[in-house]
């Protein structure tokens, strides 16, 4: 395993075993109640099989019993690694302040936002393709159409078989905007809430409600292109945009007109370009301290 899988995993891995294994949820077993149903199986079925014909019956209820302990080993080795946050060959990267370009094992790419976390498998399952998503990314999905790939985010599964998109999971938010082909957004606890979403389609599970609408952000993807548009925006807008692509606050120290609109693009600039180009164009002054931009308006 390599060293980032040491790091803690808040994510329900039970939700990543059941999509890549055969143990429905390890969570749902209970070792000593089935060892028990084993053992009334074996007996029982001894004291049914007469004594000259019970040799092919035997092997049949020894096959039953290795099965049934197979699953009970499977569910104490997954609990056991969960209680140190990690499971057999889960891989896990954590961005702080850095974003980080990740390539999984189906050459599929992942590139993750700051304050992120992806937990995915060293090598997939035979039937599916399962990850979880903390935090924001996008994800580039080499097409397989016999091995679905699932992000599991919370209470939210997203299902592709090859398309590009974006997921932010914070708390219990997620938002999915759709770059290119199909997917499936549904919440997991309630399968009959799948909805498919195309290009430039988005959807966003609040309060346990999937909400489906057309994207209208031209910058829902800066923070990955460094581009920033703006086409007659109106500056609160504008404001609204760069706090989420800078990760800064701005605080309005006076009157000023958030009515105004712009219409310019920024390709890759560093915030006090931005908002130098930004102070001359709508008249105002700002100051940069700390994680806060403060601005006024110029004094006449």
């Amino acid at each position: 395993m390599k060293n980032n899988s040491k790091n803690k995993l808040d994510y329900d891995l039970t939700e990543l075993s059941k999509h890549s294994s055969a143990v429905n949820d390890f969570d749902m077993i209970d070792t000593k109640a089935d060892w028990q149903l084993v053992r009334k199986k074996i007996e029982s079925g001894k004291k049914n099989i007469p004594i000259n014909k019970n040799k092919k019956n035997i092997n049949l209820f020894i096959k039953i019993a290795a099965v049934f302990l197979l699953i009970i080993g499977l569910g104490v080795v997954f609990k056991n690694y969960q209680k140190f946050g990690a499971t057999p060959e889960i891989i896990v990267v954590k961005t702080l302040h850095e974003k980080k370009e990740i390539i999984l094992a189906d050459k599929s790419k992942v590139t993750l936002n700051v304050n992120s976390e992806l937990a995915y498998p060293e090598h997939f399952a035979k039937n599916s393709r399962v990850v979880g998503l903390k935090g924001e990314a996008f994800f580039e999905i080499e097409k397989n159409k016999s091995k679905p790939f699932i992000v599991e985010t919370g209470k939210v599964s997203t299902k592709v078989l090859g398309t590009s998109f974006t997921l932010n999971a914070k708390d219990d938010i997620v938002e999915i905007n759709v770059v290119s082909g199909k997917v499936e957004f549904f919440n997991t606890e309630k399968p009959s809430s799948k909805i498919i979403l195309i290009k430039n389609q988005k959807a966003d599970f609040v309060s346990g409600n999937i909400i489906k609408k057309e994207n209208t952000d031209p910058n829902f993807l800066s923070w990955k292109t460094g581009i920033l548009t703006f086409k007659n925006t109106p500056l609160k807008m504008v404001f609204l945009t760069l706090e989420k692509h800078f990760y800064k606050k701005i605080k309005i120290e006076n009157e000023l007109n958030l009515n105004s609109t712009l219409t310019t693009t920024f390709k890759n600039e560093v915030i006090e370009n931005v908002f130098d180009e930004l102070s001359i164009v709508t008249n105002f002054e700002y100051k940069i301290k700390m994680d806060t931009v403060y601005i006024s308006k110029t004094k006449k």
